[in-house]
């Protein structure tokens, strides 16, 4: 399960959509997010000691993944309008999370594409972060906890590619969740 706060197309930069990572709903074992909103009203405008409801902060929304499963970390890159999630041995891709994430129903999608495949050298991906720097963020990077290695990749690749640098291995430890 994860979580992440998503820039919304509201004019108070203090409002954000609250994403929650959920795997295996319903009978059919569905992925995806529910999405929060009013986290601000919620957290932030009530007195200090209130404890948040679950009938009062309900998912305006959830977005099912379709043929995922085992959702992982999650990277949020809001300059580049990017969103990329682990999911199995793949990492996928989510452009303009901002109209992804809106709406009030339910929905299922698909993502804009995939990282994955023998070439990339992930197993179980974990944890992830985009460079999101305006010029100079080209990349992406992975933990795997299965190989133990952290790897970059170029943000604009696709499919069963390499990293653009060898994974670096860290003896013992476990490289889990990138910052």
């Amino acid at each position: 399960i994860s979580l992440t706060l998503l820039n919304t197309n509201t004019s108070d930069s203090n409002e954000k959509l609250v994403l929650i990572g959920f795997n295996n709903e319903g009978t059919e074992n569905r992925s995806g997010f529910a999405v929060y909103s009013q986290l601000k009203q919620e957290l932030i405008d009530r007195p200090r000691d209130t404890i948040v409801a679950s009938t009062r902060f309900t998912p305006v929304m959830k977005v099912y993944i379709n043929g995922k499963t085992g959702l992982g970390s999650v990277s949020y890159a809001p300059k580049k309008g990017l969103l990329a999630v682990t999911s199995g041995s793949e990492v996928l891709f989510f452009k303009d999370p901002k109209t992804l994430f809106s709406g009030g129903t339910d929905k299922t999608v698909a993502p804009d594409y995939v990282i994955g495949g023998a070439n990339t050298g992930l197993v179980k991906p974990w944890g992830i972060a985009i460079d999101d720097r305006t010029e100079q963020g080209k990349f992406f990077y992975v933990s795997d906890l299965t190989n133990r290695t952290v790897s970059r990749f170029p943000l604009l690749g696709e499919g069963n590619i390499k990293p653009d640098i060898a994974a670096k291995t860290y003896g013992s430890l476990r490289p889990n969740y990138i910052f």
